[in-house]
């Protein structure tokens, strides 16, 4: 799903924009940008630049950590595709891949692997050969999680 709305039903469609709407909306306190910054091990001007627009991407370990940090999808935060959270209601951490046969992966790490597969295949990183063998990978380990 691409261009996920907030709350008023505007299309977030920047970087700026997703993370303000992940640092005041979805938190039931709001966060501030120090504490981003803290906790992400940047100095709080790249927050600014990263709130105010002026940075337009948030890459690596900043998006990685800024996304564990802020509870939410990576891939959402970096290019708006997918959902924001990845928490279900009864607080179990789950990735739903945003695809027609959605599969629910309950194990953090490989949640986080497919996070950064899914945000290196948005940039055109990936061959589709990689990305078949990636998702048979996947299948089986899902598979074996299951059994």
């Amino acid at each position: 799903m691409l261009g996920f709305p907030n709350r008023l039903g505007k299309i977030m469609k920047t970087l700026a924009e997703r993370l303000k709407y992940a640092m005041e909306i979805l938190p039931p306190k709001k966060i501030k940008g120090v504490e981003l910054a803290r906790v992400v091990g940047v100095k709080p001007p790249s927050v600014s630049d990263w709130l105010s627009g002026k940075s337009r991407s948030m890459e690596g370990e900043n998006l990685l950590r800024a996304a564990k940090f802020l509870d939410v999808n990576p891939v959402w935060l970096a290019t708006g595709t997918g959902k924001p959270k990845t928490t279900t209601e009864d607080g179990s951490n789950l990735f739903l891949i945003e695809e027609p046969n959605s599969v629910e992966i309950p194990n953090q790490d490989i949640r986080q692997l497919v996070d950064s597969l899914l945000l290196l295949d948005s940039k055109g990183r990936l061959s589709p050969e990689l990305i078949k063998a990636i998702r048979a990978t996947i299948d089986i380990s899902i598979n074996s999680l299951n059994n």
